[in-house]
Order: C-alpha cells, then structure tokens, then sequence
C-alpha cells in the first residue's frame, strides 16, 4: 500500500522592479490587527489536511481530531521516532509554541487535546476516523519503513 499528500506552494514572478519590495516588509498597525483576527497556519493547515482525507472517502475532521488526542495522550516526540515523531508531535498540537492557544482556533481542536491529555480513549471518541490506527498508524509505518 502506498500513499503520498503533496502540498503546493505557488507564488507570484514579478513582471517589473516596483514589484519588489524591502525585506522584511513594514506592516502598518491596520495589517497587524487584521492578522490577529484571521485564521492561523495551524488551523487552516487543518481544514486543508481535512479536505485532502475527505477527497480519499475517509472522516477527515474525526481522523485529525483523533489524532489530536492521540498525540496529546502519548505523544510520538522521542528519540525512538526521530524526525516523523517531532513534525507529527508539532503538527498536531495545537497550541504549540502558544500555551495559552489561539483564540481564533476551533476550539474542538483543543478539546481533542484536552481529551487525549486525560486519557480519553481516542479510538472510541472519535470513531468514525476509519483508519484502523488512526494517522499516527501511518507515521509509524513510514518511520519503520524507512528507519
């Protein structure tokens, strides 16, 4: 079995000089308010992540909820899984970098966090996730494979 995600970034050439800008470029304070208002990465990487597990017939929402609550209940960030534990570790953790959380965030991501923190059982809460070991499964595989 196989299975791949590819994530695109595409970014505009610029036609003529007064394109470019310096870098960093000055925000006023108008942008920096906006900003905070708006989604973060996290959540919109998420909802992306979600669609890509709707679009191959799986319950996205309830595979990265579970997830969310698996990582928290026993996370995959030692030495034993290496790099894949730390990125999935990071990833799906919602407020990582940002104890108190983000208040724009879906606050069921949190909660699934809360969950798995208290021990929850993951499988059973979030059961229609149809992947037999969740995507944590998956990390797994992908670690042994190409450990």
């Amino acid at each position: 079995m196989s299975i791949g995600w590819n994530f695109q970034m595409q970014y505009d050439v610029p036609t003529n000089i007064t394109m470019l800008q310096q870098y960093p470029p000055f925000y006023d304070r108008k942008f920096r308010e906006k900003r905070t208002t708006e989604e973060t990465d996290r959540s919109l990487f998420y909802k992306a992540f979600e669609d890509v597990l709707n679009g191959a017939g799986i319950d996205g929402r309830d595979c990265i909820l579970r997830s969310i609550c698996e990582n928290a209940a026993e996370s995959l960030h030692h030495e034993a899984n290496g790099l894949y534990g730390l990125i999935f570790h990071i990833v799906f953790t919602p407020n990582y970098g940002n104890e108190a959380g983000d208040s724009n965030m879906d606050p069921s991501y949190m909660e699934a966090q809360r969950a798995g923190e208290y021990g929850v059982e993951c499988h059973t809460l979030y059961s229609k996730c149809t992947l037999d070991d969740g995507l944590i499964g998956l990390f797994s595989i992908l670690d042994y494979e190409l450990g």
